[in-house]
């Protein structure tokens, strides 16, 4: 048995659960967090014991006012952990939330957030960081069937034969 990870202290990690949900457009719903720079997909931290699909649909309801259920995973990504940033290492799960009207969401969360908005693939670049745009690019993939489940470190696919090299 290894002794550097310690069964009774774990070292504490954030899983983190966001949504994919989409018009009938095709486009993206992003939250602008008040917290910290650049649109994200809706979502947020597990509570401690609850799944991340249980989460995922808390924190959509929560957020933007709608009662969505997860229908498939489409990436996880790992978050290295980053002091400067303040960002403790994590995971995020990315679920498929489905189709929505684009009135439907509605700002619920204005302590956490500050605005809502319909976004398309030519404006993820522009409203999000780099790491969240490659995070959604890939999930889109997943929905158009131009790819499978991916496993991510900080939005770039890494191949698990070697774990030293992502792949772009």
């Amino acid at each position: 048995m290894h002794k550097d990870v310690s069964l009774s202290a774990p070292p504490p990690r954030r899983i983190g659960a966001v949504g994919i949900i989409r018009d009938y457009e095709g486009r993206v719903l992003l939250v602008d967090p008040s917290y910290k720079h650049g649109w994200i997909l809706p979502g947020g931290g597990a509570h401690q014991g609850e799944c991340p699909h249980a989460a995922v649909t808390r924190e959509v309801r929560e957020e933007v006012g709608l009662e969505l259920y997860p229908r498939r995973l489409l990436v996880v990504d790992y978050v290295p952990e980053n002091p400067k940033d303040d960002v403790r290492e994590g995971f995020n799960f990315v679920f498929e939330m489905g189709i929505v009207g684009h009135d439907a969401p509605k700002l619920v969360n204005s302590q956490e957030l500050s605005g809502i908005q319909w976004a398309t693939s030519d404006d993820l670049p522009r409203l999000t960081l780099d790491d969240q745009h490659r995070r959604i690019r890939e999930a889109l993939r997943v929905i158009e069937g131009t790819s499978s489940i991916h496993y991510l470190v900080h939005g770039a696919r890494v191949c698990v034969n070697d774990s030293r090299r992502p792949i772009t």
